[in-house]
């Protein structure tokens, strides 16, 4: 189902002393990035073409009837939180917080960061709050601390199993 509404591919790449299979991502009609499926040591883990723009995918949750919408900054981060249902759009990069803030947005929503815990992820994260804060967007919710996938999987799965003892 995913795979379908994502339109998510499987391509082979030979990079001369780089070969490696990974999923194809169809970011928009000019852009992919395509995620080495094998956890080979020393081998790229993302490829994205020479001369494309990156661009956010799934910016379409951001103004669907959804009131929330979590945030990552990986497409593999928001594909896992759409495969457990949850509303999710990603950056692309952490380079992309300001097409995000560019971006028009239901400014009613809640939006989860759930950006990564590295240096990149961490500025992004403080420039989106600042950006909320700084907008004064009062009716906005902003969930400001930043939630790798990981914990809302545990979190879902604890959640679930509770529903499921009812």
């Amino acid at each position: 189902e995913i795979a379908k509404k994502f339109q998510l591919g499987f391509n082979s790449f030979d990079f001369g002393e780089f070969k490696f299979s990974a999923v194809i991502i169809p970011v928009n009609k000019s852009c992919f990035t395509a995620r080495n499926i094998v956890n080979d040591e020393g081998c790229i883990r993302y490829y994205k073409p020479k001369g494309s723009h990156i661009e956010m995918f799934n910016v379409e949750a951001l103004n669907n009837e959804k009131p929330y919408c979590v945030l990552t900054e990986g497409e593999f981060d928001c594909l896992s939180f759409e495969t457990l249902g949850i509303n999710s759009m990603a950056l692309c990069s952490a380079n992309n917080v300001n097409k995000f803030i560019q971006q028009n947005k239901d400014l009613t929503k809640t939006y989860i960061l759930a950006l990564d815990k590295d240096e990149a992820g961490k500025l992004a994260t403080d420039s989106i709050i600042e950006y909320f804060e700084k907008e004064n967007k009062s009716n906005n919710k902003l969930f400001k601390e930043s939630y790798p996938i990981h914990t809302f999987v545990k979190e879902y799965k604890k959640n679930l199993n509770k529903k499921k003892i009812k």
